[in-house]
């Protein structure tokens, strides 16, 4: 007579070792039979069935698959988190089988597919809603957190600004700046130091956008010669004064093609009036004097004299708004009939 034994064995979770099943009343073994009585999830697994006699002997391996239903949750569900600090979320997973466990952060994916997600430095951007989901091939479950920022700030940066160049008087001129921060910074702009505010050719405004960040603007139509100088533009916010990022806007210098210009309209204008006076001025920030030149030798039907006078005062141009320094000397030019 043979006689036949068989053991029972399960496989440890992804390796090849294994261990004796473990009976008790609601496992139990009856001959070559293994009876598993109100199955659970933690069931699931291979199985080895081993049988020997006299003879010799043979194995089979099963596979068990107990079925839950799948759900999540992430803990905590709401944290607040100081900027720069460390942050974890932990998604509690229920079910079987589990198939995948992916995050996702305002509705788009972080490409991670660990139970676990941990933020090293928590920055203005991390902040929001985040969901962990569980899937196999039957159903999915999802669970939701939200981290908040806490009571540290997050000091003001320009993101984007604006680049040093060259511009001739006439044309309008657009300064861009972008800033974030927390709180919200506020944006405000200078020239050579000065702060600038809305006037009939400047206008400055801002807006914010819906990921909070702040973009002002800095819009000048037919620029001056004065416009040109050290532009900045300068966020700050409670929590402290902001970073800055300044270029300077140069004024173009003034070429032979300009003067050449310039003396064909003032002998045009001299042929052609009664009476014409003009005055030089200084460039922006220099003194000292300067002196005319007539270079106006043939103009047929036009004589030239020179009356010269004393100036000492300052004024404003009212072509260019420009602060200038009069000179000390003067000439009126006029024609004479």
């Amino acid at each position: 007579m043979i006689v036949e034994m068989a053991l029972w064995y399960k496989f440890i979770e992804g390796s090849s070792r294994r261990q004796p099943v473990q009976l008790n009343e609601r496992v139990r073994q009856v001959s070559g039979t293994l009876i598993i009585r109100e199955a659970r999830v933690e069931d699931s697994g291979k199985y080895l069935c081993i049988v020997n006699n006299s003879v010799g002997g043979e194995s089979v391996e099963t596979v068990l698959t107990v079925t839950a239903p799948l759900a999540a949750e992430i803990e905590p569900s709401t944290q607040t988190i100081d900027f720069g600090r460390p942050a974890t979320f932990t998604c509690n997973v229920r079910g079987n089988p589990i198939k995948t466990v992916s995050w996702l952060k305002d509705g788009k994916p972080l490409g991670l597919e660990e139970p676990v997600l941990r933020i090293e430095s928590v920055k203005k951007e991390d902040k929001g809603m985040y969901q962990c989901f569980v899937r196999n091939d039957q159903e999915s479950a999802q669970a939701t957190a939200e981290l908040k920022l806490g009571g540290r700030f997050e000091p003001p940066q320009i993101r984007q600004a604006f680049a040093e160049e060259t511009l001739q008087p006439g044309p309008s001129m657009f300064l861009k700046c972008v800033a974030s921060g927390n709180p919200t910074p506020e944006i405000t702009w200078e020239l050579d130091g000065k702060r600038l505010s809305n006037t009939e050719r400047l206008q400055v405004g801002q807006y914010v956008t819906v990921n909070g960040d702040v973009v002002s603007h800095l819009n000048i139509s037919s620029i001056h010669t004065n416009d040109g100088g050290l532009y900045k533009c300068i966020a700050a916010s409670k929590a402290r004064r902001a970073s800055f990022f300044s270029t300077r806007v140069k004024r173009r210098r003034r070429t032979e093609d300009d003067n050449s210009l310039i003396a064909g309209w003032i002998r045009g204008a001299l042929c052609a009036s009664q009476r014409l006076r003009f005055t030089l001025h200084s460039p922006h920030g220099q003194k000292g004097h300067r002196r005319w030149r007539d270079s106006s030798r043939d103009m047929p039907g036009c004589r030239i004299s020179d009356r010269k006078h004393r100036v000492g005062t300052r004024h404003q141009s009212s072509t260019d708004q420009q602060e200038t320094e009069s000179l000390p000397e003067r000439h009126a030019y006029h024609r004479e009939r």
